[in-house]
């Protein structure tokens, strides 16, 4: 991956930060509880940009504007931006393309190979990381404890360790959520 390429990633993870996660999380935490199922399953997702939120017509409006697309595909594309999503087509089919599409195919699919390496819990701390929570937040909106989130932590940096040396930063560990080299 080309220097650009990296930095664009980087500028991904500044755009895409918490500001518009607060939707899930605030409800959680407004009911002083941690994430429901259906919250989870949700952004389990739309982990690139929730459902519904302004990160999303932002990801739609950088793939129609920087990708060489066929007609049929622009349209759908503004068709789903400009329906505003009463078309259905805010489905996993749909967000797996424009994904690949924003983070170029590799990216994509070495973050979903990493995703499948973790547990679940695993996956939300990892999630959470990537977009700048501390570790009281992942515990507040996970329910889980000091050491349980200490834990999987460990366990995230070790299967990064397992290619590298090196000690593996918080902002590293975001970096290879989304699929980026570290």
């Amino acid at each position: 991956m080309c220097w650009s390429a990296v930095q664009m990633h980087i500028a991904l993870l500044d755009t895409y930060a918490p500001m518009q996660l607060a939707g899930l999380q605030s409800s959680a935490e407004n009911r002083g509880m941690p994430l429901t199922d259906g919250e989870k399953q949700q952004m389990r997702l739309n982990w690139l940009a929730p459902a519904g939120s302004e990160e999303e017509t932002r990801v739609v409006d950088y793939v129609v504007q920087h990708h060489r697309l066929k007609a049929p595909e622009r349209k759908l594309l503004l068709k789903w931006k400009n329906q505003n999503d009463k078309l259905g087509m805010h489905n996993h089919a749909f967000w797996a393309i424009v994904k690949k599409l924003k983070l170029s195919p590799q990216t994509y699919d070495q973050a979903m190979e990493r995703h499948r390496m973790l547990s679940d819990n695993g996956w939300f701390v990892a999630y959470y990381i990537a977009h700048r929570k501390s570790n009281k937040e992942i515990e507040q909106a996970l329910g889980l404890s000091r050491r349980g989130v200490d834990y999987h932590l460990r366990e995230i940096r070790s299967l990064i360790r397992r290619n590298t040396w090196q000690v593996v930063s918080r902002a590293a560990l975001g970096r290879w959520f989304v699929g980026l080299d570290y």
